[in-house]
């Protein structure tokens, strides 16, 4: 058993569940359609000029972490999520080891 099984998505799920933003994830199709959409929690945050320049992101890509707990869904590469009033499309997901939060590189649509 690894240091990272058992409770701790719900124990980190419930800990931050307050400070979280409501959005909304969109499942879209190989085109693009919007075919579902799930209510999420996170929040939507800058990269560093650093971050900016080692990976060469453009200036309008934000950072989205959503937590994981309670979602029925994986997101992925086709997705769309608005947090704070703006959609972005999906472009990068990561899952951290936990389990507790996906992480997005999202770009405004």
């Amino acid at each position: 058993m690894g240091l990272l099984d058992g409770d701790i998505r719900s124990i980190i799920g419930e800990a931050l569940q307050s400070i979280m933003l409501d959005g909304t994830y969109y499942v879209t199709d190989g085109a693009g359609t919007e075919t579902a959409n799930h209510p999420v929690r996170g929040f939507v945050d800058d990269y560093t000029d650093h971050e900016r320049g080692m990976l060469a992101l453009p200036a309008e890509d934000r950072r989205i972490t959503m937590l994981a707990d309670g979602l029925a869904f994986t997101p992925n590469l086709n997705g769309r999520v608005t947090m704070e009033g703006t959609k972005y499309a999906v472009l990068d997901v990561v899952r951290d080891p936990a389990g507790a939060t996906w992480t997005m590189r999202g770009r405004p649509v």
